[in-house]
C-alpha cells in the first residue's frame, strides 16, 4: 500500500487519541480551563470527527477508491477503534473506566464527520 500525505497526520492523530483515552489524567486535574457538564463525552465527538477525517483523506487518496464505499469504511473503522479503546480501559487501566456513552459520543464524531465530508463531495 503506498502512502500519501495524509497517513502521518493520521497516523499520529490515533497514537495522540489512543495515549489520551489510556492514561490517567488525574495530574491534569487541577489544570482545567475548561469546566462543563459533559466535557468528557464532548472531547471524544471531536476526537473521533478528526480521527474520521484524518483516516478518510488517507483511504480516499489510495487508487480507485469509491468515496462512498470509503466513508463506510472508515466509520467501521472509527467504530470498532473507539470499542476497543474502550475495552482496553476496562480490562488494562485503573484511572480510566470504560462507558458506553463515550462510544455513543465517538460514533456521533464520525457520524457528523461522514456527513460533512459527504456535503463536501457534493459541493466540489
Amino acid at each position: 500500500m503506498e502512502l500519501n500525505k495524509y497517513f502521518w497526520p493520521a497516523f499520529f492523530w490515533t497514537v495522540f487519541v489512543t495515549v489520551s483515552c489510556l492514561v490517567s489524567m488525574d495530574a491534569l486535574s487541577n489544570v482545567d480551563p475548561f469546566n462543563f457538564r459533559y466535557k468528557d463525552k464532548a472531547v471524544h465527538f471531536c476526537f473521533y470527527f478528526l480521527f474520521t477525517v484524518f483516516w478518510y483523506l488517507f483511504f480516499q487518496r489510495l487508487k480507485n477508491r469509491a468515496k462512498s464505499r470509503v466513508r463506510l469504511t472508515v466509520f467501521i473503522l472509527a467504530t470498532i477503534y473507539g470499542a476497543c479503546i474502550e475495552l482496553c480501559q476496562w480490562l488494562f487501566t485503573t484511572g480510566r473506566t470504560a462507558d458506553m456513552v463515550d462510544i455513543a459520543a465517538n460514533m456521533g464524531g464520525s457520524t457528523l464527520a461522514i456527513i460533512c465530508l459527504w456535503l463536501f463531495s457534493k459541493i466540489k
